[in-house]
């Protein structure tokens, strides 16, 4: 269920950065709070060049907006948004001032995934349970 969306001017990301953000989101969404990898989603958009300002003026700004289930510690997010910052500017070079990383919970009930609706974190072995016997019949 979490999706990360990257929003970056066309052509500001190569392959390789975009391959590497998205190992990256993965990696660190499931070591913080410990979904499977099977559920993060990773989407990159890109803008025309003239369509991304930042006070009023053309700017080259990143923006990594993700929805995670809801019901986890404020700690959790906390580190998400500072480790996705940190890989964010680790692998494509940017400067933090070009970056906005936001993270909003959503209820798992609002989400659904592979026809079957999220369940709440820590639940996750359950369901990925029921999808297979699903998946199976």
């Amino acid at each position: 269920m979490p999706v990360y969306q990257c929003v970056v001017p066309a052509g500001t990301l190569t392959p390789a950065q975009r391959s590497g953000v998205a190992e990256a989101l993965t990696d660190i969404h499931c070591d913080t709070t410990g979904a499977p990898p099977e559920f993060v989603s990773v989407i990159f958009n890109e803008l025309a060049a003239d369509s991304a300002f930042t006070a009023g003026k053309p700017a080259k700004t990143a923006i990594v907006a993700g929805n995670i289930r809801a019901g986890r510690p404020p700690e959790v997010r906390l580190q998400l948004l500072e480790r996705i910052s940190d890989a964010w500017m680790e692998i494509t070079g940017w400067a933090k001032e070009e970056l906005v990383v936001s993270v909003a919970d959503v209820p798992a009930s609002w989400v659904m995934e592979k026809g079957m609706i999220m369940p709440e974190p820590g639940e996750e072995e359950a369901w990925l349970r029921r999808l297979q016997a699903e998946q199976e019949s």
